[in-house]
């Protein structure tokens, strides 16, 4: 912290969140078999209201991937293994269609 920093900026590290609201101590790594890979945007990585963040930690096989980094694809490879389901907060879900 610097002198010109606020403390009630500082924010964790893992969560994001504020320190003096950190969920960290809070959450525990459920564990599943389904592996879950958390699709986001890029501008929302270092946002503390990146919900996909909170539930990349409290999953235990899930992982984040972020896409529309300019001059860096996502990698989406584990979207094309079969069957895989692609999980989208607006309509009913899609099988993704095997890479060509």
């Amino acid at each position: 912290m610097t002198s010109t920093s606020r403390p009630e900026l500082e924010r964790c590290a893992r969560c994001l969140l504020p320190r003096r609201t950190c969920m960290c101590a809070e959450i525990r790594p459920i564990a599943h078999r389904t592996e879950v890979v958390i699709v986001r945007h890029v501008t929302e990585a270092w946002r503390s209201s990146n919900s996909g963040r909170i539930a990349a930690l409290a999953l235990a096989h899930a992982r984040l991937v972020d896409h529309g980094r300019e001059g860096a694809p996502a990698d989406l490879a584990a979207l094309r293994a079969p069957d895989t389901w692609l999980v989208y907060p607006e309509g009913p879900p899609r099988r993704v269609a095997p890479a060509p």
